[in-house]
């Protein structure tokens, strides 16, 4: 975090603009260590880099509010926010492991907003595409999966996903 800030600090005395990675990566850590307001910071700044020039981060973007909203526990909202990113990446990206990467998440908020039923295919749908292809988001959606399983009591399911994932 204090190198990101720094970064910016000599981009800005030397009149430069700073990357979109470099935004995005500000929002990941300041998210993940519970800086709300520097999350929101990093966030809009990410927008603003990216809303006219490419289009494909809004799908990022929107992701990142979905992130935002799963943590206020608004998960209805963030399983919005995560479709609204799929339908980005799907009308922007040519890359499809875009749709992908935001699976997951979706796959969670449904779980936690009550569409459990609906979240399985989703996240089984999720693991079978990144067996083999990154070790990191296969591992994410079998913990996903897991979650599914946890919540309908099936710890004799979500345990072998969990060691796998592992």
């Amino acid at each position: 975090l204090e190198v990101l800030h720094e970064s910016l600090e000599i981009a800005r005395q030397h009149n430069l603009r700073p990357s979109r990675n470099v935004y995005g990566a500000l929002f990941n850590i300041s998210f993940a260590l519970g800086g709300w307001d520097e999350a929101r910071k990093a966030q809009e700044l990410f927008y603003n880099t990216i809303a006219n020039a490419y289009p494909r981060g809004l799908g990022y973007h929107l992701r990142m509010i979905g992130h935002e909203q799963y943590a206020l526990g608004q998960y209805e909202n963030a399983a919005e926010s995560y479709r609204s990113a799929i339908e980005m990446y799907r009308k922007y990206s040519p890359d499809g492991r875009d749709v992908r990467t935001v699976e997951p998440y979706l796959g969670l908020a449904l779980i936690e907003s009550g569409e459990n039923q609906s979240a399985r295919p989703l996240l089984e749908d999720a693991c079978d595409f990144w067996r083999g292809r990154q070790a990191s988001r296969y591992a994410r959606s079998l913990c996903a999966l897991s979650a599914h399983y946890l919540k309908r009591g099936g710890c004799d399911q979500a345990i072998p996903l969990l060691r796998q994932a592992l």
